[in-house]
């Protein structure tokens, strides 16, 4: 295993409101930094910023923006593109049926890497290695 990926409500869930997570996940966001960022998938930020829109958590888009802009400055956490191969070879994953989900687990198979989830359907699809 390499590193970590992350799921959408435990990145917005951490920078926004850290006490709705577990203690293992908390250490691992607190952990992570340059040296071995987190990895954070494009579909995360895009349903990160579709959460903030709807006033799901209480942040606002343009804070949301400078948090990414200050993770991405420091270096702590790594965003790779969304390809047209990514979203084709994800369609594999028949076990998991949300295509956004289905990003998330393949970009965490494509690095070999821990998914910080909560996700019960990702969780018991054991498609990735997850943590909470």
């Amino acid at each position: 295993m390499s590193g970590y990926v992350t799921d959408t409500h435990a990145l917005l869930w951490y920078l926004f409101t850290p006490e709705k997570l577990e203690s293992t996940a908390l250490s691992i966001f607190d952990g992570i930094g340059s040296d071995d960022p987190l990895v954070v998938p494009a579909v995360v930020v895009a349903e990160m910023a579709m959460v903030v829109e709807r006033r799901r958590i209480g942040a606002t888009v343009n804070e949301l923006i400078e948090v990414i802009k200050s993770l991405r400055r420091e270096g702590v956490c790594v965003f790779p593109p969304l390809t047209a191969d990514d979203i084709l070879a994800s369609s594999s994953i028949v076990g998991i049926p949300d295509i956004f989900d289905r990003l998330i687990v393949y970009e965490a198979q494509k690095r070999d890497a821990v998914l910080i989830t909560k996700d019960e359907a990702i969780i018991s699809s054991a498609l990735v290695s997850t943590t909470w």
